[in-house]
């Protein structure tokens, strides 16, 4: 059919196409496993073209479910005649609450509402209950991987804490639990979150910048495009960076904690929050090492 795989990813397939009015861009046909999602102006005809030589199970439509996330079209108010497309995974939340809900009545427990996912001094690592044991280790281990799906299908708010319980699988205590509970009564009452691929730019004011030469220390480098990358085509993109990094956030161990999130356009696609292994004597340390971090997955991005 034309395609040719990805150098950064061999499961997204793309080639060269053009609409009736001359406007240049790239189909491209993304694979997971047995899910197919086509992005192009006749999609509906690649899915055909895939038909020839697979049988589809129940045939092919407009998305609406990819990955556990619904997918839908999206319009701004001030934007009536503009569509965006929009993941939420409302579904999968509110199904893992369900089974979180009925978890706590076999305790006759009620679940309590909370408006925040943890408390702004929130130290996991401070807790002293004990640990669990058994199946409630098990049952630990499945509630963060189910945690993770969530922030991987968009729900950004939780990362954080999520991260810190991830820290851990292997000895988890009684109050890390409870904690995984605090964040299914926040879900509970904040299911409706929702990812827009908002393509229009970012009107950045150039004057909040200053401008720096730095060839004393990096002299005429340049970036280091690979030669076989595809040809550009048409529009421009920007990829925005967004980074802060909690400087000795851990008490027993100083560490800090770090966060990025990366846009293209208004898109956010990328997002990052990890403790790190160092230990920093600043701020602007901890700043720094994270800046380190943001411009290598940006590189890497590009």
């Amino acid at each position: 059919m034309g395609f040719i795989s990805c150098l950064a990813d061999p499961d997204v397939w793309l080639r060269p196409a053009s609409k009736t009015d001359g406007y240049q861009y790239y189909e491209y046909v993304l694979v997971y496993v047995n899910d197919v999602l086509a992005l192009s102006h006749q999609g509906h005809m690649i899915m055909k073209g895939l038909e020839d030589f697979y049988r589809l199970k129940d045939g092919y439509h407009k998305p609406d479910l990819y990955l556990g996330a619904e997918v839908k079209e999206w319009i701004f108010l001030d934007q009536p005649t503009t569509k965006y497309w929009a993941l939420f995974s409302s579904r999968y939340v509110k199904e893992a609450i369900k089974n979180v809900a009925s978890k706590l009545q076999e305790q006759e427990r009620k679940q309590r509402k909370s408006h925040q996912p943890m408390a702004s001094n929130y130290h996991p690592e401070l807790y002293i209950t004990p640990y669990l044991e058994g199946d409630k280790i098990t049952y630990y281990q499945s509630q963060i991987s189910i945690l993770r799906w969530m922030v991987g299908l968009g729900r950004l708010d939780i990362y954080t804490p999520v991260t810190l319980l991830s820290s851990y699988l292997t000895q988890p205590r009684q109050g890390h639990l409870e904690a995984i509970y605090i964040i299914y009564q926040y879900l509970k009452f904040h299911d409706r979150s929702t990812t827009v691929f908002d393509a229009s730019y970012v009107q950045w004011n150039d004057n909040n910048f200053t401008s720096y030469d730095w060839r004393d220390f990096y002299q005429d480098v340049t970036e280091d495009i690979p030669s076989n990358a595809p040809e550009p085509r048409r529009k421009f993109v920007q990829i925005n960076a967004f980074i802060d990094a909690n400087h000795a956030g851990y008490i027993l161990t100083r560490r800090l904690h770090t966060g990025i999130l990366i846009y293209l356009n208004r898109a956010p696609i990328t997002w990052y929050s990890k403790a790190k292994k160092t230990v920093e004597s600043s701020t602007f340390g901890s700043e720094f090492i994270l800046l380190r971090i943001a411009t290598k997955k940006i590189k890497a991005l590009r």
